[in-house]
């Protein structure tokens, strides 16, 4: 199932940070990124529509969990 099935073309309500914790926020899912495996990077420029969907929707997951973990730690 991929998020945009999910989603089904809602736009989700804008969220409001400030300055810091937008600079968290992207330091957070920067380093996500940064450990994001081979695969997951060769994949997100594949042509072929499924592999890219699979590799977004990897990284969305990765970078969710980095994103609970970090909400976890911060009670």
């Amino acid at each position: 199932m991929s998020i945009a099935s999910v989603v089904g073309g809602c736009e989700p309500a804008p969220l409001r940070y400030s300055a810091s914790m937008t600079d968290e926020l992207t330091s957070i899912v920067l380093r996500a990124i940064e450990r994001a495996p081979q695969w997951i990077r060769r994949d997100l420029d594949s042509k072929d529509h499924v592999v890219r969907i699979q590799a977004e929707e990897s990284l969305a997951a990765m970078i969710a969990e980095v994103l609970r973990k970090a909400e976890g730690a911060a009670d």
